[in-house]
């Protein structure tokens, strides 16, 4: 076998040319396979936002009896939820029980922006809630989402979250303590190098959760 002519510049090149073709047509397969694949279907829970709805002043707090709903109470919280359709596809008979840690949830009210829908959120117990949708639009198509606001007696933390069904189901965000952290970590994170080492790795880690939640 003549060696020479196998190294040849032309023949180098056709080598080139056949490699680059091989590996953009592995490339242009398993990206069209990611583009076409699909996504699971997903009823997202975000805890969005957290306030106190009672502020006395101390020198007076002792002096003033406050009641809601026949009930005497020292403080009170507004937790509010909201719920997408995080997939293409339209997800039907939805149910998803939340169990809260101790806080003595006192009031649930669902905001729906379809009235007709009959969506409805039942209080188990003091730290448990159903919440019941018969069906949920995508929420790149139809902007479509529930809100379910909650009154405690104290701040709301989310012990579980149960759901699911044929082909989906249920994730849990808490947006609220999320963006806590994101404050404090860049807060933090001014403090020296490694600390600030420390807090982008954490950032980096938590935008990239939130951005495949929110693609």
């Amino acid at each position: 076998m003549d060696w020479n002519k196998l190294l040849t510049p032309e023949a180098i090149a056709t080598y080139v040319v056949f490699a680059l073709g091989v590996l953009f047509g592995a490339a242009g397969f398993f990206i069209s396979r990611w583009i076409s694949r699909k996504r699971p279907r997903k009823v997202l829970l975000v805890k969005v936002g957290e306030s106190s709805l009672i502020r006395v002043a101390p020198n007076v707090k002792d002096e003033i009896i406050i009641k809601y709903r026949d009930k005497f109470v020292e403080s009170l919280y507004l937790t509010s939820f909201t719920i997408w359709n995080n997939s293409d596809d339209v997800i039907e008979n939805i149910k998803v029980q939340i169990e809260f840690e101790d806080t003595d949830v006192i009031d649930v009210d669902v905001v729906d922006n379809m009235p007709d829908r009959a969506s409805s959120a039942t209080q188990k117990s003091n730290n448990n809630l159903d919440i019941q949708l018969p069906f949920l639009n995508p929420r790149k198509l139809y902007k479509d989402a529930i809100r379910v606001n909650v009154i405690a007696l104290k701040p709301i933390k989310v012990k579980s979250v149960l759901g699911g069904g044929r082909e989906w189901a249920v994730e849990f965000f808490d947006q609220e303590e999320f963006f806590h952290e994101v404050f404090d970590e860049s807060i933090a994170g001014l403090s020296s190098p490694a600390s600030l080492i420390r807090a982008t790795t954490r950032l980096l880690t938590g935008w990239s959760k939130v951005f495949k939640l929110f693609p």
